[in-house]
């Protein structure tokens, strides 16, 4: 019962839906358009078990009548370190170095300065993510010389080997052959 500012009492309940609850609804929907739970975190500013719940929760639970995640009157407070190294990350990212290059430089893991990057493009990533296309990770950087990637699409393309040997010949791993193959189709169509 309350009566602060009417003058009568009045019931009033008060529900706290968990957080995996509240973005239940839009976590499914970016997961069923193919996003992974890495993505969708991502887009929603949340760590990913929160959404791997999320989506768990919601393929047995009706999420309609659940409000939605922006709600909550409570305030986010972002990942201060990931906020304070963004602009830098992303001018460190657009002069062409590498995650683990700007990692170094900033004194931080290769994992804090790529969330840093997809956190101050988050309107972008989040379209992406509903659309499930993949996030804006900036320039790719190829960790192997392009010699090795040209004798790995030569052998996929003028070769019966399996992956597993042109991987051996080639000195990489057969996941680096099976990941240049689907790159060679997505180009090719």
């Amino acid at each position: 019962m309350c009566s602060w500012t009417m003058g009568e009492e009045l019931p009033v309940t008060i529900v706290d839906f968990p957080n995996y609850q509240r973005i239940a609804g839009e976590a499914s929907k970016m997961h069923e358009a193919g996003s992974p739970i890495n993505a969708i975190a991502v887009a929603l500013e949340i760590d990913p078990s929160t959404v791997k719940r999320a989506i768990e929760w919601g393929a047995k639970n009706d999420t309609r009548f659940i409000p939605p995640a922006d709600f909550s009157v409570r305030r986010k407070n972002p990942n201060s370190k990931t906020e304070r190294i963004g602009p830098e990350v992303v001018r460190l990212r657009n002069e062409g170095l590498s995650f683990v290059e700007i990692a170094k430089r900033l004194n931080t893991s290769q994992g804090t300065a790529s969330r840093a990057y997809k956190q101050f493009h988050s309107a972008e990533n989040l379209k992406a993510v509903n659309a499930g296309k993949n996030l804006n990770t900036g320039t790719n950087h190829r960790k192997i010389p392009e010699e090795k990637i040209n004798q790995i699409r030569d052998l996929l393309t003028n070769s019966n080997l399996s992956k597993r040997e042109i991987a051996r010949r080639a000195g990489v791993s057969a996941w680096t052959v099976r990941d240049e193959k689907k790159r060679m189709s997505e180009t090719t169509g």
